[in-house]
């Protein structure tokens, strides 16, 4: 409240000092709200992919959809080349 009419110099560049605080805070706040609410979203999206891969995973084959299920196995890799 001291800064609404700053008289000489200094006054001036403490309200300047002041206004980048508070811009600074607000930024900081801003930041902080979008990050929790990036977090919230992420969580909701867990929930509904672990509760698709659950409803679908009880009637779908064993390991079908599984990078491990694409991938042959290991036996049935071929034999290294001889030099």
């Amino acid at each position: 409240m001291e800064f609404t009419q700053p008289k000489n110099v200094e006054d001036r560049e403490a309200l300047r000092a002041c206004l980048q605080k508070m811009r600074e805070d607000r930024e900081a706040q801003r930041n902080q709200e979008r990050l929790q609410r990036i977090y919230d979203g992420s969580i909701t999206l867990t929930e509904q992919v672990n509760r698709f891969l659950n409803s679908s995973g009880a009637s779908a084959a064993p390991g079908s959809g599984t990078p491990e299920a694409a991938a042959p196995p290991p036996e049935a890799s071929p034999p290294p080349s001889s030099p």
